[in-house]
């Protein structure tokens, strides 16, 4: 997740010096994936509590 996440702030720079739909498409990608990788991590950690 922190990795997938450090990528954004390059993305971002890229899409506003160069935009293109492609790029905007690849944020809004890894976005969701952080969120889905975030999701996952709270859920199992609240599984794994007693």
């Amino acid at each position: 997740m922190i990795a997938t996440s450090l990528l954004l702030p390059l993305e971002l720079y890229e899409l506003v010096s160069r935009p293109s739909l492609l790029k905007a498409g690849g944020i809004v990608v890894n976005l969701a994936i952080v969120a889905c990788l975030a999701w996952l991590r709270r859920r199992l950690t609240r599984e794994a509590r007693p």
